[in-house]
């Protein structure tokens, strides 16, 4: 096994007398063994959920329950969809009041047809993100 000098802290071997490097004499008390990566122990818990952990989905009370995630996931689903639904009626309001005038039917069908292809993909986004990352 090698050892380390007291004197300078470089490794030197076991049967050497003096140190290679400052030239000191190596005492048997003045020499230190090298510490190694075996003597670690690595106390990280386990990679796996306890049945507690697992069964703790299907309370109702806990930090992290059914009951809460599926509120907070109704609830700003409810709210995207309002937002969306007061979005597209402000457009569409507008659409018809310049379609009625008879002005800008094209730019009019345009805004209704862009509305269309926008108002699920803001929707939806705002459902998944209630889904995943509120607790």
């Amino acid at each position: 096994m090698a050892k380390i000098c007291k004197n300078c802290g470089s490794k030197i071997d076991d049967e050497a007398v003096f140190c290679a490097k400052c030239g000191k004499k190596i005492a048997v008390s003045g020499a230190l063994p090298v510490p190694s990566d075996n003597n670690k122990s690595k106390s990280l818990g386990p990679d796996y959920a306890t049945k507690d952990e697992s069964l703790s989905w299907w309370n109702w009370r806990g930090r992290l329950n059914r009951q809460r995630f599926i509120l907070r996931s109704l609830i700003l689903t409810t709210i995207a969809i309002v937002v969306g639904i007061i979005l597209c009626g402000g457009i569409s309001f507008f659409v018809t009041t310049e379609v009625m005038s008879g002005q800008n039917e094209d730019a009019a069908f345009g805004i209704m047809f862009l509305l269309l292809l926008c108002a699920l993909p803001f929707i939806l986004p705002l459902t998944l993100l209630s889904l995943f990352f509120i607790n």
